[in-house]
């Protein structure tokens, strides 16, 4: 019983999280220009009932490239190092993104969806487990000069296993990085 009622605050959670990136995207304009170069990073803090003694380290770098003002698709790479005791598992992943930027100044709020295929391998899962990462979030970011922004990023990620391990796992995460617009050279559409 307990176990469908924590089923029912994760979709509910999910579908907000899904609302809000929607209205985010759909709703305002921004100013980051079309043929524009994103490059940056992030690390996740995930928010979860650490009931044992474990650790998890996120570093996920990304690339995108806005095919019209504000809009960005991309690939995200994905890296997970996990310690529980005496488990330790190593995460290496990819796959596409993408991300809509809204606002005028300096401060943009952005709506972003990716999904990752990994690869998990380490003593706590079978030999070359796959992985499957959905995570849609909404964040915010501050551009401290007009090619640098560092962001935050409020993510519901849904985690999948069908390798035979049941990691079915969903929990909220905040994520902190930066990005580096790269501006193309010349204005013409």
């Amino acid at each position: 019983m307990e176990t469908n009622l924590n089923i029912r605050k994760m979709v509910k959670k999910s579908l907000l999280v899904t609302f809000l990136s929607l209205i985010a995207i759909f709703n305002l304009n921004g100013q980051i220009q079309k043929k524009t170069l994103m490059v940056g990073g992030e690390m996740n803090i995930p928010f979860q009932n650490q009931i044992r003694e474990e650790k998890t380290f996120y570093f996920n770098p990304k690339v995108g490239y806005f095919i019209v003002d504000n809009l960005a698709l991309g690939i995200t790479l994905e890296s997970e190092l996990y310690y529980e005791l005496d488990h330790r598992t190593v995460s290496l992943g990819a796959g596409p993104m993408i991300r809509y930027y809204i606002g005028q100044n300096k401060l943009k709020a952005f709506g972003s969806v990716s999904y990752v295929a990994s690869i998990v391998t380490g003593n706590f899962f079978n030999p070359n487990e796959f992985l499957s990462h959905l995570q849609p979030g909404i964040g915010f970011c501050y551009q401290i000069r007009p090619t640098i922004g560092i962001e935050a990023l409020l993510g519901y990620d849904h985690y999948y296993s069908n390798s035979g391990h049941t990691q079915n796992n969903s929990f909220s995460s905040l994520h902190i990085g930066f990005q580096i617009f790269i501006p193309p050279i010349n204005n013409d559409n």
